[in-house]
């Protein structure tokens, strides 16, 4: 039995596949993405493979789309203004004093040349993506400027974090963001439209995870946008605002079997080298059978592990 872009060396699984030709910009020197699957089981080699499959078919989509480089180009266009001296908007100035900022404005006439360089005027048709932004930012007015400098997802992040600096700490919140880039990608916010917050939903489904589980996910993810739409007055909508959830198929009386006391020693030693806290709730749930919220209510002052009977 083969399995698609799977290749076994010594009986380990590992994944390889060559990247595209129009894409090997964003990868080096390398040809093939090439790395270890961690199984020497094939059904779990099969598994993995596919969902790297789509994770990598995913990510080279965004790659390839034009919102992908938009920040790129935005942010070349920002440099291309500070090279000069200059500021978005800011030709309203220049044009007070019957001025102009003569350096920038000749790069721009040499940009928007035609190819034999006849024609010497200026084309904003001609001009490179970034030449182009960087001329409608500097002429823009103050209100085409927030439109055209629209900050990113995790640019936004940052400001939610400034007004809720607890979530700065929140493992979930990380793993919760962190998923939503890396399935979505890291857009202009305003670029993000309700496919994005179901694609979302369907890898949190895809995964295995329940109902509730997938709501804390986006309750996590949700706020960003709230954050765009009231602190940055961005007109947009939020992706994720009442996004449906659809039932997993899995119910409460699905019969799931024990932990072997072998398995259960594979975690706890796991656990032991973790060595974090939600590790450490895992390890005393392995010994204590208490609820996961009383275990989780604890603080570290209530542990007492120095005693012939920890407790």
């Amino acid at each position: 039995m083969t399995i698609q872009y799977v290749q076994w060396r010594k009986g380990l699984a590992y994944y390889r596949r060559r990247v595209p030709d129009d894409l090997s910009k964003h990868y080096g020197k390398k040809t093939h993405l090439f790395f270890s699957l961690k199984t020497r089981d094939i059904r779990e080699a099969a598994r993995k493979a596919a969902e790297a499959t789509k994770d990598l078919d995913r990510e080279w989509m965004l790659l390839r789309s034009s919102d992908e480089t938009d920040i790129e180009t935005r942010t070349k266009a920002m440099a291309i203004l500070r090279n000069h001296g200059l500021e978005p908007g800011q030709a309203s100035e220049y044009e007070k004093y019957d001025l102009e900022p003569d350096a920038f404005i000749s790069e721009l006439l040499v940009h928007s040349q035609d190819e034999r360089g006849v024609d010497k005027g200026f084309k904003r048709e001609r001009l490179p993506d970034d030449y182009k932004l960087a001329a409608d930012l500097f002429f823009a007015t103050p209100e085409e400027v927030q439109k055209l400098v629209v900050p990113s997802f995790s640019e936004v992040k940052e400001k939610h974090l400034y007004f809720s600096p607890k979530r700065a700490n929140d493992p979930q919140f990380d793993r919760s963001v962190d998923r939503f880039v890396r399935i979505n990608g890291d857009l202009p916010i305003d670029k993000y439209r309700r496919e994005h917050g179901n694609a979302f939903v369907k890898d949190l489904l895809d995964s295995g995870l329940k109902k509730a589980s997938i709501k804390r996910y986006v309750n996590q993810v949700r706020p960003i946008f709230n954050t765009a739409i009231t602190e940055l007055e961005i007109e947009m909508a939020n992706p994720l605002s009442n996004v449906k959830i659809p039932d997993s198929g899995r119910h409460k009386e699905d019969f799931r079997r024990p932990f072997t006391l072998p398995q259960i020693r594979v975690i706890q030693q796991v656990c032991r080298d973790k060595d974090d806290q939600r590790r450490w709730i895992i390890s005393m749930l392995s010994d204590t059978g208490a609820r996961l919220s009383e275990v989780a209510g604890l603080l570290t002052e209530d542990v007492y592990v120095e005693t012939s009977v920890p407790y």
